[in-house]
């Protein structure tokens, strides 16, 4: 079973003091998204996009309706979004183990420029 990438979703947080900041987060059932704490920590809004920049895309507001600063985890609320079926999570144990994982994120937001986050043309052209 692969990743859902339907599930995957683009944080964006804007803090009292203006600044915004992004992370990722996953729909982990309906209306849920988990997500780290310090993605969220200190937001004054806080808005999730699914199909980031594809024809789909759907943003949300979202409130954190629970987070834990010691375990860097929170979770949004999203009514709006729904899954199909819970996510199944797993644990990691204490010791060194290989393994296999999918991961996705928003690795190319670093090279936006436009202030809004927009991708840029050149790559948009390319895809």
């Amino acid at each position: 079973m692969g990743l859902d990438v339907g599930r995957v979703a683009e944080i964006v947080v804007t803090t009292a003091y203006g600044d915004r900041r992004r992370g990722s987060g996953c729909l982990v059932r309906d209306g849920l998204v988990l997500t780290a704490e310090h993605v969220v920590h200190g937001a004054l809004t806080v808005e999730v996009r699914f199909d980031a920049d594809r024809p789909g895309e759907r943003t949300h507001r979202a409130s954190v309706a629970w987070s834990h600063a010691g375990a860097d985890t929170a979770l949004l609320s999203v009514p709006q979004e729904k899954a199909d079926g819970p996510l199944a999570l797993g644990r990691i144990g204490e010791r060194d183990a290989v393994l296999r994982c999918t991961t996705l994120g928003f690795p190319r937001y670093k090279l936006r420029t436009d202030p809004t986050g927009a991708e840029p043309t050149a790559w948009l052209e390319s895809r």
